[in-house]
C-alpha cells in the first residue's frame, strides 16, 4: 500500500483513531512474499516471510489490520507454504499465528468492531454515484461476501448501483497482467464496460492492484469514470470531504490546502459522528 496508494493506508488508520483506537506500524515491514510466490520463487520469497513474521511478532498489538484482501489472504494460504516448503515448520507456525490474527480491513471493521452503519458510526459522507468491484481474493480466499459493499452502501449521501458480473475477474491477477497483457487488458475492457454502463462517477474496491489496473485502462480508455478505495470513501466526512486529485486516486487534503468539492448531486447526508456506536468486543490497539 506504501508503494501504490499511500493514502488508502492514511485512510484506514484515520477511520481506526476516529473509534478510539491506536495505530501502531513496525517499521521492519515490507511485501508479505504474494509477488513472488505467484511467480514461482518459492526460494525468494522465504526470507521475505521471514522478515514479516520477524516483524509482527516483535510489535505490540491486539490485532494486524490491512486495506488490501489479496495481501492478507496471502498471508494464510502462502506464507505457512512456503514456510514448509523451505524446511521450516516453526516458521510455518509462527506464520499461521500471524495471519490468525490479521485482518482485511472491512473483516476488522464489521467481525470485530461491529461497524455496520458508516455514516452513523463513522461519520462518513461521500455525496457521489459509486459502484463496486469485488476482487477475486476478497471473494475466494477470504470469503468476504457483501462486507466492503455493505460498508460503501451506508455511506452518508452516496449513491450506489449494482455491477454487472461483479463477481468476473478484472484481468490484473498479479504477475498474469504481465506474462499474458493482450488477455488480461481484453478482460479489464469488458469489466470498464459493465462500469461505465452504471452510469457510476466511481469504482471502488478493496484491492490497491485492482484499482490501479482498472484505473489506468480507464485513463488511456478516456472514461469519465475512476476508480477509489473504499477506505478512502469511508474516511470522508462533511468536515473533511474526500476530493478527486486524479484519474486513479482520490485523497484527502490537509485543511489548509482543501479545496471545495461541490457534490454531484443534491444530498441529505446524515448528521455525522465521530464516536462509534458498537456493542462487540473492540481492541486497544491495532498494527496496520
Amino acid at each position: 500500500m506504501d508503494a501504490l496508494y499511500p493514502k488508502v493506508a492514511l485512510a484506514t488508520v484515520r477511520i481506526l483513531e476516529r473509534l478510539g483506537h491506536e495505530v501502531v506500524f513496525p517499521s521492519g515491514q515490507g511485501c508479505c512474499s504474494q509477488m513472488h510466490v505467484n511467480s514461482g520463487y518459492l526460494d525468494d520469497a522465504l526470507p521475505v516471510v521471514r522478515n514479516h513474521v520477524r516483524a509482527f511478532t516483535a510489535a505490540d498489538y491486539d490485532v494486524a489490520v490491512a486495506p488490501s484482501g489479496s495481501c492478507v489472504a496471502s498471508l494464510g494460504h502462502q506464507q505457512p507454504m512456503v514456510a514448509r516448503a523451505g524446511g521450516d515448520e516453526g516458521l510455518a507456525r509462527l506464520a499461521e499465528s500471524v495471519a490468525g490474527n490479521t485482518y482485511e480491513l472491512s473483516q476488522l471493521l464489521v467481525d470485530v468492531l461491529g461497524v455496520t452503519d458508516a455514516a452513523g458510526q463513522l461519520g462518513s459522507w461521500f455525496p457521489h454515484t459509486v459502484t463496486y468491484h469485488p476482487s477475486c481474493h476478497g471473494m475466494r480466499l477470504l470469503r468476504l461476501d457483501d462486507r466492503q459493499k455493505d460498508l460503501v452502501r451506508s455511506v452518508g449521501g452516496l449513491e450506489y448501483v449494482e455491477l454487472p458480473d461483479a463477481d468476473e475477474c478484472c484481468g490484473f491477477g498479479g504477475t498474469f497482467s504481465f506474462k499474458n497483457p493482450d488477455v488480461s487488458a481484453a478482460m479489464a475492457e469488458e469489466k470498464i464496460d459493465n462500469i461505465v454502463s452504471t452510469g457510476a462517477e466511481l469504482c471502488t474496491g478493496g484491492d490497491a492492484s485492482c484499482l490501479l489496473h482498472l484505473g489506468g485502462a480507464m485513463s488511456r480508455r478516456g472514461t469519465e469514470a475512476a476508480t477509489v478505495h473504499f477506505a478512502e470513501i469511508l474516511a470522508s466526512t462533511q468536515q473533511n470531504p474526500l476530493e478527486i486529485s486524479g484519474p486513479v486516486e482520490l485523497s484527502i487534503p490537509s485543511p489548509s490546502s482543501r479545496r471545495r468539492f461541490p457534490p454531484s448531486r443534491p444530498s441529505t447526508p446524515s448528521t455525522p459522528s465521530t464516536a462509534a456506536s458498537t456493542t462487540a468486543p473492540t481492541a486497544d490497539r491495532g498494527v496496520l
